[in-house]
């Protein structure tokens, strides 16, 4: 049985569960929107652990991890259904008292996951699902990547400062952990990476709350790379070439998507990637860098359950396959 904690609208699940169904290798998946109501846990020993989770969507429907042999950890997270407690809250259950509750069942989740990660396939890490960026940028650094001057700031004064050092260079801000993504009023709400002029930083108040400001970086193209294990899977798009996209390519021209074909790897780049991902103690995740003009290599995030579809569609990779291979086989 294979193990899979996902998002509820990830495509790239659905074709690796249907690879696995191919195979006649049964699979379970577990989505943010899943509840347990009942946990069951015995320790006997290190080695002797039972875990059984009952889902409450479907009563009496028991996974036990004994029969678990693979986990992937996509994206999600396991919940728990605290409305069971909703009768005890309206009688006067303080809010500290619930706040340890979660505090507990944080601590059981991650107790869970731990038990699964030490399965002998497993693929993804829960734990570094907040991945730290800036982490991250300096690790690049160590592996001889070039990466972007990164500032955080959270004054007017600073970012004018800032600019006036540097008169030659343009700057971007992004989110400094994940992008921001909001339903209101019927309608999604994204953040993307876009630059920064005097005009925008005019219209902000003295003080602001931490944020990102790093040196824009004129390309060529970008690459988006894979990676599973050992397998490196490049991509290399030509952003720069659609208004909408050369800032960054995630604002998709859905009329004329960008240009995007394999990649070939030198001996150097790969050294560093393969330096990189031993360092990171990562086993998958999605890499984008940016090819300059002068052919120089600028790393800029590291995401560990980066999408990876449109790679995977766009240069014949199949890797939703060699994914599900190696969750049934260890291929």
């Amino acid at each position: 049985m294979v193990l899979i904690i996902s998002d509820e609208i990830d495509q790239t699940t659905n074709i690796v569960i249907e690879w696995l169904i191919n195979t006649g290798v049964k699979s379970l998946r577990i989505n943010s929107n899943t509840f347990f109501e009942s946990i069951n846990i015995e320790i006997v020993s290190n080695d002797n652990i039972h875990i059984e989770l009952c889902n409450i969507a479907v009563k009496g429907d028991k996974i036990s991890l004994d029969n678990i042999k693979s986990f992937w950890y996509r994206k999600g997270d396991l919940n728990y259904d605290f409305s069971l407690f909703s009768d005890n809250i309206k009688n006067g259950l303080k809010k500290g008292t619930l706040n340890h509750l979660i505090n507990e069942w944080v601590t059981l989740k991650e107790f869970i996951i731990q038990n699964l990660s030490k399965k002998d396939r497993h693929i993804g890490d829960f734990f570094e699902k907040y991945t730290n960026k800036l982490d991250y940028l300096c690790l690049a650094s160590e592996c001889e990547f070039l990466i972007p001057h990164t500032y955080i700031c959270n004054s007017k004064e600073n970012i004018f400062n800032i600019l006036e050092r540097n008169k030659k260079k343009r700057f971007i801000t992004k989110s400094i952990q994940d992008i921001f993504n909001l339903v209101y009023d019927n309608k999604s709400i994204y953040t993307y990476t876009s630059e920064v002029t005097k005009d925008d930083i005019k219209k902000l108040p003295d003080l602001f709350f931490p944020s990102l400001l790093q040196e824009k970086i004129d390309k060529k193209f970008e690459l988006r790379i894979f990676f599973l294990n050992e397998q490196i899977f490049p991509m290399a798009i030509f952003s720069q070439l659609d208004e909408m996209t050369k800032i960054d390519y995630r604002n998709y021209n859905i009329k004329k998507p960008n240009r995007c074909v394999p990649y070939s790897l030198s001996a150097t780049l790969k050294r560093q990637l393969e330096e990189f991902i031993e360092k990171s103690k990562l086993n998958t995740g999605s890499i984008d860098i940016i090819v300059t003009k002068s052919d120089e290599f600028y790393f800029l995030e590291v995401n560990p359950s980066g999408q990876f579809g449109d790679l995977s569609y766009n240069c014949n990779y199949n890797i939703e396959k060699k994914i599900a291979n190696y969750l049934s086989h260890g291929k």
